[in-house]
């Protein structure tokens, strides 16, 4: 069914009513009279004629001459000019529909309107004019019938005037229903149409009481009823459409029944849109609900088999794990054993290179080769389970990941340990050397170091609540020296590694560390000290502010008591 183009130029037709159910039945048209003719001298058109043995009344309403009326889509309309008698306001049209609304729909047409609701003709050709011949009557019939319509351009020269004849009154077609029983089929359709009204009502009631929460198997049920109506809805409309074309066959006559039939139609297509759009409606909610479901039932058996394999991973991470970590802690003791080992020969190097300092590196060297072999072991067996871990289940896998990688740290650790031993007889001089030079810093470290055990002691009485002014100032005097010693030995031991190289940069090095950690504890310190004078600071300030305000109370007691006798009128 087509929009009327005038009031909505881009409207669809609906794709359930799009098929006419047949011709406008009216008079034969009349020939032309002189003052019609004189109308169409010189005007571009068309003449219209039928070489069809047939006598249908579709036909016959569009043979004709017709005249240019504007243009549609890109190419000229025409009009045509006779009237029909006693169906005078029926117009018919001779247009072009572009393809807008889908190739079905395209081409040049015969209808009531430009682009109205009822059509009697089509030929699915896009020339700029239409065409002589091809065209199908009725619009959907099968095949164009040769010579049924012919379609040909007037000449612009003036043309004479034919000759009068007699209207001619249009019989009824072969076939026509006689009153009674055309008011029979009008009751007999208005009753169909009532009675699916009803039920495809109900349907839709049930429809619009659903929610997208609704159960799955509610939705399916409800959706299966409205299928239902919408077939039986699809019966009555064929129905009606086969009573229209059978009222039509009775000529002028029936034009009432026609029009009382043609008026159930949009009650029809009413119904037929709001059940497509519920229909689309709960399927999509179905669908979404049944997919919901699916979903959640691969969720549900995606968690048990998780289940299944963290249990399983879980347990051969407990199992594995115990041993891996007995390994790398064997390697630690080795290194250990070694750093204790050589610590004696560091502290207090013989003078000489005799028997016992030769044996007594190389078995320090020895010990370092066997901790090493123990070292790669470790790593070997750390980096195989890693790689098992790495399929484990994912809880049981990060589990895994951050264990096995706390034990490599561990062996990075030792393996730093470790190095400078594994040369030691050919490093050891140049280390004993190095810390001697040392030993004055070595020395002034230990002093300062005990120097912030002391502040520590002396800042201990603050876990106990405010320390007085004296402490305060007796424990920043022997901070600020102390930060001053550790600071200034930091930039020494600085300057000296830029020079450093081998046993002399490792030791300057572990110095630095031990500088750094003296020196944090020693900033914790200063810091407890800083809040202390702040507290401190504090209180001596509200100190002072309330003996001003006790002393302005007094005062202000002071000028009441002198103004009293005053107040009270003795003089």
């Amino acid at each position: 069914y087509f929009c009327r183009i005038q009031a909505l130029p881009s409207c669809r037709p609906l794709a359930t009513m799009m098929r006419p159910t047949g011709f406008t039945a009216g008079p034969r048209p009349v020939a032309a009279n002189p003052a019609m003719a004189g109308k169409m001298a010189g005007k571009p058109g068309y003449k219209v004629t039928s070489q069809s043995k047939k006598d249908e009344i579709g036909i016959q309403t569009l043979v004709g001459d017709y005249e240019e009326k504007g243009t549609n889509h890109g190419k000229k309309f025409y009009q045509k000019m006779q009237k029909i008698a006693g169906h005078e306001d029926v117009k018919v049209f001779l247009y072009y529909w572009d393809a807008r609304d889908g190739a079905d729909f395209s081409g040049w047409w015969f209808g009531d309107q430009v682009g109205g609701s009822q059509v009697w003709a089509r030929t699915p050709n896009h020339g700029a004019s239409p065409p002589r011949v091809g065209w199908k009557v009725p619009w959907d019939a099968a095949v164009a019938e040769p010579g049924i319509l012919s379609v040909d351009p007037t000449t612009a020269s003036p043309v004479a005037p034919p000759a009068v004849a007699a209207a001619v009154a249009m019989k009824p077609g072969v076939g026509a229903l006689n009153p009674a029983a055309l008011q029979a089929r009008v009751a007999q359709a208005t009753s169909k149409v009532e009675g699916i009204e009803t039920g495809v009502q109900t349907a839709l009631g049930k429809a619009k009481a659903l929610t997208q929460a609704s159960d799955a198997k509610l939705l399916q049920e409800i959706s299966a009823e409205l299928e239902q109506q919408q077939k039986a809805l699809m019966d009555v409309q064929k129905t009606l459409t086969q009573d229209i074309t059978e009222a039509r066959k009775g000529g002028a006559p029936a034009m009432s029944s026609v029009t009382e039939l043609s008026k159930l139609s949009p009650r029809l297509r009413m119904l037929q849109t709001g059940m497509a759009a519920e229909i689309t409606k709960i399927k999509a909610w179905f669908t979404k609900a049944t997919t919901g479901a699916v979903n959640a039932k691969k969720q549900a058996e995606m968690a048990e088999v998780n289940r299944v394999a963290e249990e399983r991973d879980s347990k051969e991470l407990n199992e594995a794990l115990p041993s891996t970590k007995e390994t790398v802690s064997t390697a630690e003791d080795s290194v250990e054993a070694i750093v204790m080992m050589a610590a004696p020969l560091i502290a207090d190097p013989p003078d000489d290179d005799g028997d016992i300092l030769s044996k007594a590196t190389e078995e320090i060297e020895l010990a370092a080769a066997d901790s090493q072999t123990k070292i790669t072991e470790a790593r070997s067996q750390i980096n195989l389970k890693l790689q098992q871990a790495r399929k484990f289940a994912p809880e049981t896998r990060k589990v895994a990941l951050t264990e096995f990688s706390g034990l490599q740290q561990k062996l990075t650790e030792a393996q730093k340990k470790l190095n400078p031993y594994k040369s030691f007889k050919k490093e050891f001089r140049a280390r004993a050397e190095a810390r001697k030079s040392l030993q004055e810093l070595t020395d002034k470290l230990a002093t300062n170091e005990l120097e912030v055990e002391k502040v520590k002691m002396m800042t201990s009485s603050a876990d106990s609540g405010q320390m007085s002014e004296d402490e305060i100032s007796s424990c920043e005097k022997v901070a600020q020296p102390v930060k001053a010693g550790l600071e200034n030995m930091l930039r020494m031991v600085d300057q000296k590694m830029k020079a450093a190289d081998g046993a002399m940069k490792d030791e300057l090095t572990q110095m630095k560390d031990k500088t750094n950690a003296i020196k944090k504890e020693l900033d914790a310190a200063v810091a407890l000290l800083s809040r202390q004078r702040q507290s401190f600071a504090t209180a001596e300030m509200l100190k002072q502010a309330s003996e001003k305000v006790d002393k302005a109370e007094e005062s202000l007691a002071a000028c009441q008591e002198a103004e009293m006798p005053f107040l009270k009128g003795i003089e």
